[in-house]
């Protein structure tokens, strides 16, 4: 698994084709693969090829607010069991997702359970990964 980060419009996208020669088939926007195309497709993604799942922050918020848990410790338990299950079917998959811990503070306390499980989310992925890179205006440096 590679994790790509970054600033919103860093041009983490750009470098992933780049890098990786990916084409159209293989990226999907803020959803796993099974839940964007029909199935005979999804199954066609399941190979040695990489598959990009780019603004997976988006997705992360979303499968956050869907969980109707009080803890956030229980709320991050059940997204890294979702995420096992992603790494376990899709291990050569290619994640991108905006830096979200940097700049103000939010002032809603959902916001800042937001930012702060997402934060954790990505730190997870970060030691599950092969390969860390921040992207930043179109340059990836290697972290991991």
């Amino acid at each position: 698994m590679v994790l790509i980060i970054g600033g919103y419009a860093q041009g983490q996208l750009e470098y992933v084709r780049q890098r990786y020669e990916v084409t159209d088939r293989q990226v999907f926007s803020a959803c796993l693969p099974d839940t964007a195309r029909d199935q005979e497709e999804s199954q066609n993604t399941q190979t040695e090829q990489p598959i990009v799942i780019q603004d997976f922050n988006v997705w992360l918020r979303a499968e956050i607010l869907a969980v109707e848990k009080d803890s956030e410790t229980l709320i991050f338990e059940q997204l890294q069991r979702k995420l096992e299950d992603l790494l376990r079917r899709y291990p050569n998959v290619i994640l991108i997702s905006d830096e979200v811990g940097n700049g103000l503070i939010p002032m809603a306390r959902e916001e800042r359970i937001l930012r702060d499980l997402i934060g954790r989310t990505q730190v997870y992925l970060a030691g599950q990964a092969d390969e860390v890179i921040r992207v930043i205006c179109g340059i990836g440096q290697q972290i991991k």
